[in-house]
């Protein structure tokens, strides 16, 4: 996708791509002449787009580092009755182009330029051509064209970035609401102007990650928030994780009053972004545990939250799934995230394999302690858990006669089961 849009300043095609690049999001450079000089004079708006002035008034030296510095150039010019383009910056800017085998476009069509973009993985797009004075209404024709280009690539590049979310079979709820929630800040950036088509990627969402209770929540609120003024929507994205950071913060400080963790054992199974955050916290406080990760199967997220938790400075042990007895004498507390809290169904949603991990905690007589946070719980009425089998190939990749593979990642488990649910 491309990151920034670099021009020379000038009136023409300069200043259109500068001006689509404003109007989307795209942030702007590039390097100009002392003096802001364009040929209308100095022009002091092109700070703001900002573009760096260089300590000289020679157009070509401009010309030459916008060229080296992006990653490639695409160029809007009148062509001559010869099928050659007009204009000696233009040409100069050719040549410096061919000179340094830098890839570049001539008055592409729009499935040219996104082709173009694609093939070279253009992240600096420089823009240059003909003045508006050599080419009257080739400003007003790149800004459009850039615009109608540049978001039919953001549109491609977003569903693309969505869909992997989607696919994400390792993160916790609350690391996908966090990819959501920067997911969301990009998209928004780009089609603020048009928020029914941000309301309906919010449906897709609701709809694709209806069983983490967390993001139901958040796309609820960011619905009404949408409604009410589109305008304050990226703003409200912007504090969303920052208003639950200082709400998670002071739920681990009231845990770690509560219990003893110094010096202790804990198991863990699957991957959480708030059991994450919270060993991360006791860390931050000095205190280091032993802990026994289970790898949780058939993903395998536990191998990954165990590399994160090592990062930590605490020790961690990682075992089978099935090997959970062998080390349940040694624990002092199971410590579990959750994907949902139904608290009129007295039962919280979590990984395949809680359930029996608690009924084993019970028969050792340890705590099991599940930290969601208010954003996970909901009731029945406005949560539904539709326990779907996930591809059978994860547990059996070749096909056997006869035998029937079931892939089950979630499960709902009673509060009769644990210590205490926060």
């Amino acid at each position: 996708m491309i990151e920034k849009i670099i021009s020379g300043g000038q009136t023409g095609a300069d200043r259109g791509a500068l001006e689509a690049a404003r109007k989307l999001g795209v942030p702007t450079g590039g390097y100009i002449v002392k003096g802001f000089l364009t040929e209308k004079g100095t022009d002091l708006s092109l700070k703001k787009l900002n573009l760096i002035q260089l300590n000289t008034k020679d157009f070509s030296i401009r010309t030459e580092k916008n060229a080296k510095v992006g990653d490639g150039t695409v160029i809007f010019s009148k062509i001559d009755n010869k099928g050659k383009i007009i204009g000696e910056g233009t040409k100069f800017t050719l040549e410096v182009l061919k000179k340094n085998k830098k890839p570049f476009l001539i008055n592409p069509s729009i499935d040219e330029f996104i082709k173009w973009i694609k093939k070279y993985d253009i992240k600096v797009l420089n823009v240059a051509g003909n003045r508006e004075s050599q080419f009257c209404g080739i400003q007003k024709y790149t800004e459009k064209f850039l615009i109608k280009a540049l978001k039919k690539i953001i549109n491609y590049e977003c569903t693309a970035k969505l869909k992997n979310i989607f696919n994400d079979n390792t993160s916790g709820s609350s690391e996908i609401l966090k990819q959501i929630i920067e997911w969301l800040k990009l998209y928004y950036r780009y089609f603020k102007k048009n928020p029914k088509l941000v309301y309906k990627k919010l449906e897709i969402i609701e709809k694709k990650l209806s069983h983490f209770a967390i993001i139901v929540n958040f796309v609820k609120e960011a619905k009404e928030k949408l409604k009410k003024d589109p305008e304050l929507f990226g703003t409200f994205l912007k504090n969303y994780y920052i208003m639950q950071g200082t709400y998670y913060l002071k739920l681990f400080k009231k845990i770690k009053l509560k219990y003893n963790f110094r010096e202790k054992t804990v198991l863990l199974h699957s991957r959480s972004g708030i059991i994450i955050n919270f060993l991360e916290f006791l860390a931050s406080e000095g205190i280091l545990l032993d802990i026994i990760q289970t790898e949780s199967r058939p993903s395998l997220e536990g191998i990954e939250q165990a590399k994160i938790l090592t990062g930590l400075k605490h020790k961690v042990t990682l075992i089978v799934d099935s090997a959970i007895s062998l080390y349940m004498p040694k624990i002092d507390y199971v410590l579990l995230g959750a994907d949902a809290v139904i608290t009129d169904k007295k039962v919280f949603v979590n990984k395949i394999g809680s359930y029996s991990i608690m009924l084993l905690a019970r028969e050792f007589q340890k705590k099991v302690l599940v930290i969601a946070g208010k954003f996970k719980f909901v009731s029945s009425s406005e949560y539904k858990f539709i326990n779907l089998p996930r591809s059978s190939n994860e547990i059996l990749p070749d096909n056997i006669k006869n035998i029937k593979a079931e892939n089950f990642y979630f499960e709902e488990v009673p509060f009769s089961l644990l210590k205490k649910i926060y």
